[in-house]
């Protein structure tokens, strides 16, 4: 399956700041995710 510009792009986002940050003050966070607004809770209850 493959996904135009704006297919690719519209799903919500999320990132991990488990790993050291590349800038200042180059901090961690294990176990944290960061999501959008846009998902149900419940995909956030089973994460």
């Amino acid at each position: 399956m493959s996904f135009g510009i704006q297919q690719a792009t519209d799903p919500p986002s999320f990132r991990s700041e488990h790993w050291i940050s590349s800038f200042w003050p180059r901090g961690a966070r294990p176990g944290k995710l960061m999501t959008e607004g846009r998902y149900a809770s419940a995909v956030l209850d089973h994460l």
